[in-house]
C-alpha cells in the first residue's frame, strides 16, 4: 500500500459508484459517501444519526441486496452496515457495477 495509489483507486471508485447510482434513484433517498465507504437509505430524505437511519426502507434495501447479489455485485444486507470499494475497482468492475445496479434498479421499480 505504501508504494500503490490504493487509496486513490478506492475512493474514485466510491465516488463514481455512488455518484450514479445516486442519479438512478428515483424515490426518496440519502446517499452517504467518506472516501471509499458509501450507502444508500432509500425512502428517506434525511439520514443525519442513527434514528433517521433506521427509519429507511428496510424491505427494499433488502430487495435491492438480494437481487444485486444474483448479479454479482455484493453490498451489505442492511442499510446500518457500510459498502466499500478496493483498489481492485478497476473502471471494469466499476462499469459493471454500475451496469447491475441500472438493470436491478429498474427491476425493482416495476
Amino acid at each position: 500500500l505504501e508504494h500503490t495509489n490504493a487509496y486513490e483507486i478506492s475512493n474514485e471508485a466510491a465516488k463514481v459508484i455512488s455518484q450514479e447510482v445516486d442519479q438512478m434513484i428515483k424515490i426518496d433517498h440519502v446517499t452517504h459517501r467518506v472516501g471509499s465507504m458509501m450507502q444508500f437509505f432509500l425512502g428517506v430524505k434525511e439520514v443525519k444519526n442513527a434514528t433517521e437511519a433506521k427509519k429507511a426502507n428496510k424491505s427494499l434495501y433488502l430487495n435491492l441486496h438480494e437481487q444485486l447479489l444474483k448479479e454479482g455485485v455484493f453490498i451489505p444486507p442492511s442499510q446500518l452496515e457500510t459498502i466499500f470499494t478496493s483498489a481492485s475497482h478497476s473502471q471494469n468492475v466499476i462499469n459493471f457495477t454500475i451496469d447491475k445496479f441500472r438493470k436491478v434498479l429498474r427491476e425493482i421499480k416495476k
